[in-house]
């Protein structure tokens, strides 16, 4: 079933994940229970579970490390972005010192020139470079912009919060990339409009106080004809919908009335500016619609995951040739119970080419089988095993995590033996949770990795 989280969803799981990666001492063992324990009561949907626990321990500290940050799921930070824009681009006219503008300079006639280049590439883009880029011109951009964006200093936040937030933008760029190229074409396209918007304000209110004209001067243009033949081609739709007619352009430096100049660039803004640039927003949105895969980090993934354990009774860990010491067993065992908020833990070690005995498998079991990593993994010994334990799980469609336990594991060997394992146990449609049970793994770490790797057979 597809994944369907609020962009304020996401932003909670991911500024979680970056505390829980920068700063896992901030969460207490406690702590975390206690949302738990609590999200499980408040919510019924597994993703809004985990949403309302991630938020609930963000919440209580705020007062160390900050918020998540507000730009990205706060639309007033947009309203407040056109609105300087506006006043940006009104001001461009409302407080010229001259009582007549350069029919062929001035700031519309610069926006619609920008406009004019920007289709072109974008055409160009895409008739031309469209076999060798899976992205148009606007997206490469955009993501541009997003990653310069991120690595901006926040000044008012801590040490440690700044740490986190860089993590944060790591983390939401590499999941969250297209929502995020969508967030910053929208901000380029309504900014872009809201200054176009805010320069034909400032042009009719300044008419309206002032006898406001027009005029042209040019070093290499001489004769008014080349200025009439380039207003023509210019103004020819805004004229044509508008019904306002072309004037006749006079001689350099000599006034002209801008009533009808101001109609014609007023319309010729919205035909060749604001209309394309929201018809280019929605054309993104249409192209980013569908892109956004569901390609989760293993941290949310468990925690998602953690979120559907509340029918638990029992979980079996069953060590396969492998004797769990006591002592990783009682943290494992805590770590299995506060996962899934309750159920009762069983053991048994399992010899090497045998299977076990007397465990009676049930719909409410969780199954973590724990092998040795020392171990090298073998088809007809491993592989034979998990077939079998799949098979059983699968008619009472219990549940299933595999751990392989690194912990006395050489260094030199940890990278080659962990990708043996990994290449088995795909060959099973399985994923691992590789994990070190003698070396302090951060409780939260545990949980959500045991999870991640959890199926439900």
């Amino acid at each position: 079933m597809k994944l369907v989280l609020s962009n304020a969803d996401w932003i909670a799981l991911i500024w979680f994940q970056s505390i829980q990666e920068e700063a896992p001492e901030l969460v207490k063992e406690d702590q975390a229970a206690a949302a738990w324990s609590k999200a499980r009561r408040d919510e019924n949907e597994p993703s809004s579970v985990a949403v309302a626990q991630a938020k609930h321990i963000s919440e209580s500290l705020e007062p160390v490390i900050g918020l998540p940050p507000a730009i990205l799921q706060s639309r007033s930070y947009l309203m407040i972005f056109m609105t300087l824009l506006f006043l940006i681009g009104m001001t461009s006219n409302l407080l010229g010192p001259d009582e007549q503008v350069n029919l062929l300079y001035n700031p519309l006639m610069i926006l619609m020139a920008w406009q004019v280049i920007v289709l072109l590439v974008w055409l160009l883009r895409g008739l031309f470079l469209r076999l060798f880029s899976k992205h148009i011109f606007m997206f490469s951009w955009a993501e541009s912009i997003l990653r310069l964006g991120s690595r901006l200093p926040v000044p008012w936040s801590s040490g440690l919060g700044r740490k986190i937030r860089k993590r944060f933008w790591s983390h939401w760029l590499r999941q969250r990339k297209h929502a995020g190229i969508a967030w910053v074409i929208r901000y380029v396209h309504l900014g872009f409009v809201s200054v176009v918007v805010g320069c034909l304000i400032g042009l009719y209110l300044r008419g309206l106080v002032e006898s406001y004209g027009f005029e042209w001067r040019s070093t290499f243009i001489q004769d008014p004809q080349t200025v009439q033949d380039f207003v023509a081609f210019v103004f020819y739709l805004p004229s044509m919908v508008t019904g306002v007619q072309i004037p006749t352009v006079a001689a350099a430096g000599e006034w002209m009335p801008g009533s009808p100049w101001i109609h014609l660039f007023a319309m010729a803004s919205f035909l060749y500016v604001v209309i394309p640039r929201l018809a280019l927003l929605q054309l993104s949105k249409w192209s980013l619609k569908g892109r956004e895969k569901q390609n989760l980090d293993p941290f949310i993934r468990g925690l998602l995951a953690e979120a559907t354990l509340t029918n638990i009774q029992d979980i079996w860990v069953l060590g396969y040739s492998y004797q769990i010491p006591e002592v990783n067993f009682d943290w494992l065992s805590a770590r299995l119970r506060a996962a899934c908020g309750n159920g009762q833990v069983h053991r048994q070690k399992v010899a090497w080419e045998q299977y076990m005995a007397d465990v009676e498998f049930k719909t409410s079991t969780w199954c973590v089988v724990v092998f040795n990593g020392v171990q090298t993994p073998e088809v007809n010994v491993h592989g034979e095993f998990i077939t079998r334990l799949v098979h059983d799980l699968q008619e009472v469609h219990a549940r299933l995590s595999i751990m392989v336990d690194c912990s006395l594991v050489p260094s030199e060997l940890m990278n080659s033996r962990k990708e043996t394992w990994r290449v088995l146990l795909s060959e099973y449609e399985l994923e691992m949770a590789w994990l070190p049970l003698e070396s302090g793994t951060h409780p939260a770490t545990a949980e959500t990795a045991l999870a991640s790797v959890m199926i439900e057979l």
